[in-house]
């Protein structure tokens, strides 16, 4: 098995902070860490003195950066988000999707379906964040006004297929006709449902999360 041994780095954890610590990786995961951790025979070694070591960052809403946008018609730009990323620690992200109208809307959610998993030399793209269109367009924000429609059950079934199961989180307005319903059908595909763009007062709310928003 192959051991990787980080020696002499400060670590921070969710649970610590160590100010002189090692890291033991054994097949790619995390076997142990702790101070004074002395690399094991036949392990490589990486001198980290004077750096901090960090948990890699895990980006659930993200349009793009470094120049690449995530709502594209190539997946490629994609990867090139994906790579860029991984240097500022990040090591895995839902691209954020938003568009001008459903059937933009459609085939970004395509591509960004396309560029999904884990690729070597980048952050992975662990699937879509839909950023709509089941909003309410009075708190639409910077989202397009032709981006915002009506929650309709059909209409999600195709956005559904159109990301190949790689639909993983959705911004709904609660208080939209049939947002209810729509929920339910969204949370029962496997899509985590995120309340966001809304005037939902407390009762729609608290209706939207019995129905399994969170």
């Amino acid at each position: 098995m192959n051991r990787l041994s980080l020696n002499d780095a400060r670590i921070i954890t969710p649970d610590e902070d160590i100010p002189r610590g090692g890291v033991l990786v054994e097949g790619g995961a995390i076997a142990a860490l702790g101070p004074g951790l002395a690399p094991p025979p036949g392990a490589e070694t990486v001198d980290l003195a004077g750096l901090t070591l960090v948990p890699g960052y895990i980006d659930l809403h993200v349009h793009g950066g470094g120049g690449f946008s995530l709502t594209t018609h190539g997946q490629e730009e994609i990867e090139k988000y994906a790579a860029w990323a991984a240097g500022s620690g990040v090591t895995s992200f839902l691209a954020a999707v938003c568009a001008a109208g459903l059937e933009e809307g459609l085939e970004f959610v395509r591509v960004a379906a396309l560029a999904a998993g884990t690729k070597p030399g980048g952050a992975a793209c662990l699937g879509v964040n839909l950023e709509g269109p089941f909003i309410n367009p009075g708190r639409r924000g910077a989202l397009p006004a032709s981006w915002a429609i009506p929650p309709d059950s059909r209409t999600l079934d195709g956005i559904v297929q159109s990301s190949g199961g790689w639909l993983k989180l959705m911004t709904v307005a609660p208080e939209m006709p049939g947002a209810d319903r729509l929920i339910r059908g969204a949370v029962a595909r496997g899509v985590v449902v995120s309340v966001g763009h809304t005037d939902a007062d407390y009762d729609t709310a608290l209706r939207a999360f019995e129905s399994g928003a969170t």
